[in-house]
């Protein structure tokens, strides 16, 4: 599909909960714009297991129009819980504290309903089996999309939402490197453009409900979200889709690997035994749990930390693509994205837009990057502040204050996105009153 002068195309890569999210949104804000979502894969997939969706985050859903349909999915009567924390590692543990209420869905389930929603927007389109290869953006012609199987298109605004190995990112920081002014400034930008290791690995399973019933039928999992917590690892546990699964989560977080590569295939299929090795002496209920994980998925962790830019003339990064990050906190930028987008009338305006964005989002999204990177220690080792990552990491004991902890997660439940919404429109509106 072509640009014109007369109606503004975008093109978002990536078909997940990102990309999809900016499809939808920007379609209902703007019929007029003409919306491109190019998926590398056959389908929208629905991998995954379960999505904790903190109050900061329900709310934005909410401003989307989602409330129903989210209602229906996870009925807050029955999902809109805290996380009860408790230690993992010794016998009789009771629970020390706890976070605000989330919603649980299960990520396939949720994945649908943004898919459903695209699919009935007469301005959006879907392509499947899109890898994005290459793109030029010069400022006096549309972008222009390359894909592997040799087809091409052409749009106004390319979003790159396709994922921590993000392909619109790497070909944004080669282009820097390379119209960098000094070989060390190049070999800078050049090193953004691949993500990084954690030093941490998920063990990811859905297990059916009748099979931990069917062995503890008065396990607290089958209806509490709760943390099994030990030195450099948990468990965390919540049930998704109506009850009918829980989702189980075992994490090893070694952080003096933090910055290294991960040698082993990203995601593969284990026994269960390798996730049983790693909590040998846990407390009976956490044992229960990793015994009925019977064929896991071992997930790398990547994180693609302070990024100097998510924006680069008319194309910009979303969501895993700009700061992917480790699994204890969630921040979505489609929501200010796609206000933004809306009210860009001409081409012209194109640039102002997405440098707002990078102005409100990327400061915003990093402090949470970092923010869910001391969540991480404080659930599986002390709170330690400001500490260095990599191999100078020197691990402690395990945070005890509920307190303390709690305060990690204020930010979800006490603020609220739309102020940073309105901050960008006047920013933007700022920015067009003085041309």
């Amino acid at each position: 599909m072509g640009a014109s002068s007369d109606r503004i195309h975008v093109a978002i890569v990536g078909g997940g909960v990102g990309g999809l999210t900016l499809a939808f949104a920007l379609a209902e804000e703007r019929p007029d714009i003409a919306i491109d979502v190019y998926e590398a894969q056959s389908n929208f997939s629905a991998f995954g297991a379960g999505i904790a969706l903190w109050p900061r985050v329900r709310e934005t859903l909410f401003a989307l129009g989602l409330k129903e349909s989210l209602d229906q999915l996870a009925p807050p009567e029955d999902t809109l819980k805290p996380v009860q924390m408790l230690r993992g590692d010794v016998p009789n543990a009771k629970p020390w504290g706890s976070t605000p209420n989330m919603t649980a869905v299960h990520r396939g389930e949720f994945l649908k309903l943004l898919v459903d929603r695209v699919s009935a927007s007469p301005n959006c389109t879907t392509h499947f089996s899109q890898k994005l290869v290459s793109y030029e953006d010069s400022s006096d012609s549309p972008v222009h999309l390359a894909f592997k199987d040799g087809s091409a298109a052409t749009c106004d605004i390319l979003i790159g939402a396709d994922g921590v190995n993000s392909a619109v990112r790497a070909i944004m920081y080669n282009r820097l490197a390379d119209n960098a002014g000094t070989e060390e400034e190049g070999r800078k930008w050049r090193s953004r453009v691949g993500p990084v290791w954690s030093g941490q690995v998920v063990y990811r399973y859905l297990l059916p409900r009748e099979h931990l019933e069917a062995v503890d039928p008065q396990h607290r999992c089958l209806s509490t979200p709760t943390e099994f917590q030990g030195q450099g690892k948990g468990i965390i546990t919540y049930p998704v889709s109506d009850g009918r699964w829980i989702n189980v989560g075992a994490i090893i977080a070694q952080h003096n690997l933090f910055g290294s590569t991960f040698k082993d295939r990203w995601s593969a299929t284990v026994d269960q035994e390798e996730v049983a090795e790693h909590f040998n002496g846990w407390e009976k209920e956490s044992l229960i749990l990793v015994e009925l994980m019977k064929a896991p998925i071992r997930w790398a962790v990547n994180a693609v930390p302070n990024l100097p830019t998510y924006v680069c003339g008319r194309v910009a990064l979303l969501g895993d693509a700009a700061h992917a990050m480790v699994p204890y906190q969630a921040v979505g930028d489609a929501f200010v994205l796609a206000t933004l987008l809306s009210q860009v009338r001409s081409s012209s305006r194109i640039i102002d837009a997405l440098a707002v964005y990078d102005e409100i989002r990327r400061p915003f999204s990093q402090n949470i990057q970092n923010l869910s990177l001391k969540t991480g220690i404080a659930l599986f080792m002390d709170k330690k502040g400001d500490v260095p990552f990599g191999p100078t990491f020197e691990y402690g004991e395990l945070e005890n204050s509920a307190e303390d902890f709690s305060k990690l997660f204020d930010w979800s439940a006490t603020t609220s996105v739309l102020p940073d919404r309105d901050r960008a429109l006047k920013r933007f509106s700022g920015a067009v009153a003085s041309i």
